[in-house]
């Protein structure tokens, strides 16, 4: 998950425009077509952008006028911003503006963008009208002083529980609904089945995505799809149908039996992203944009396979009590053993998001065990249910948890863990 562009401090040295704009003029000369569309882009932002982020400071006694590009190029940002915002919006948090929105794909001719899902680019622009105009005064904006009092703060993580107690901000179309309804009939899964999402994290997703950009430098987050199918498995017998949900993957989970489907493998349909987002009960993923997209229907997202160890708390982001997570292990190369949470949290790769950060501090990062897998499923279906009961072994196990992870700052309400992995690993609390 990642977040949006906030409001940043108000000034802008002229060296840093210069060298910005150095760095644009080596990278037209180097690529062909560059030119036109940097030019284009400079075009649009002095003269259609300027007048009206000029025009905002003029009339703002007057009406607030604020500003800001959404990223509709990645599915997490795009859907857990747009649900952010809206939701905030809904309980008054922006009172007082009127916020005007453009989207990357309408205003980035440089890098030829296009929305990353067009059904849900057509759902959320219901809601917030984007207009190509709003993002070039958005980019113009940015170039003047006082542009902190003209950016509409947007973040894709629910920092203060607004999406917890509200219902959703947007509502799934009929049509969507019906198709995704006999897609899933096509495939023995009837509408009263109740569906579990899950998804691992590859490289094929960026590489479609950026084929010019060398992705390895965050691999440590990737994980096996495989270990996740005796999960999957034990789900099914439970009665359950079982989506691998994502747009590509590099493996194929294989053939699995009836009522498992490998969506990345289908035939492509972008509004089944929508239909499984909020047709789900809850979906088993991994710290990715795209556990936000059954997020915005109020689904639990649990997360496995998370890495760095202190990401959940960097993310200060309120969960569904439903929605738990468990961590990849490190594993000492140098002492070959696990360290303990303790000896995690002050090692230099307790926080780290560069893959050659854990290789220097002699860190190999433990993948999730299929038993771990379907310990944190089976609890969250648990918690979904109303039938965990917190006794006070249980209360004595997340005490120590976080006066560890938190380093002695109160519990806030951050991501839970799974209790049974705190249980399975008790020896690691030390």
């Amino acid at each position: 998950m990642n977040h949006m562009k906030n409001v940043t401090s108000d000034r802008v040295r002229p060296d840093h425009l210069l060298v910005r704009a150095g760095r644009k003029m080596r990278t037209a000369a180097r690529k062909p077509g560059f030119t036109w569309r940097w030019l284009q882009d400079r075009f649009m932002t002095w003269v259609v952008g300027m007048p009206v982020a000029l025009f905002a400071r003029l009339v703002r006694p007057v009406v607030h006028l604020r500003f800001n590009v959404m990223d509709d190029t990645r599915i997490g940002v795009f859907a857990g911003c747009s649900s952010v915002y809206l939701t905030q919006k809904s309980i008054g948090r922006h009172k007082g503006f009127v916020d005007l929105m453009g989207t990357i794909s309408q205003c980035d001719p440089i890098h030829e963008s296009v929305p990353v899902n067009k059904p849900v680019y057509r759902l959320l622009n219901e809601k917030l009208h984007f207009r190509p105009w709003a993002g070039w005064a958005s980019k113009a904006n940015d170039m003047l002083p006082g542009r902190e009092a003209h950016t509409v703060p947007l973040y894709s993580m629910d920092e203060d529980g607004s999406c917890i107690v509200q219902p959703p901000a947007v509502e799934v179309p009929a049509d969507i609904m019906e198709v995704g309804d006999r897609w899933l009939a096509d495939r023995g899964i009837d509408k009263d089945t109740p569906v579990l999402l899950f998804a691992n994290r590859d490289q094929a997703y960026l590489e479609q995505f950026n084929p010019e950009k060398a992705w390895n430098y965050h691999d440590y987050r990737n994980s096996d799809i495989h270990a996740m199918l005796p999960m999957v498995n034990r789900f099914v017998e439970k009665g359950y149908g079982a989506v691998r949900f994502g747009a590509a993957a590099e493996q194929a989970i294989g053939d699995v039996g009836p009522k498992i489907i490998d969506l990345p493998f289908e035939e492509r349909r972008e509004e089944l992203d929508i239909y499984l987002g909020w047709r789900c009960r809850f979906f088993i993923s991994v710290s990715s944009g795209i556990g936000d997209l059954p997020r915005m229907f109020r689904r639990p997202v649990s997360f496995v396979n998370a890495a760095p160890f202190l990401t959940m708390a960097s993310m200060r982001m309120k969960n569904l009590p439903s929605e738990i997570w468990i961590p990849k292990l490190y594993w000492s190369k140098k002492e070959k053993r696990l360290l303990t949470f303790s000896e995690i949290v002050a090692c230099p790769a307790a926080d780290s998001y560069f893959s050659e950060e854990f290789h220097r501090a002699g860190i190999e990062l433990v993948e999730n065990t299929p038993d771990e897998i379907s310990e944190l499923a089976l609890e969250t279906e648990e918690i979904l249910d109303g039938r965990q009961d917190l006794d006070k072994e249980s209360r004595d196990l997340y005490d120590r948890f976080w006066s560890i992870y938190l380093q002695g700052k109160p519990w806030a309400g951050e991501s839970r863990i799974a209790l049974s992995f705190l249980r399975r690993h008790i020896d690691l609390l030390k």
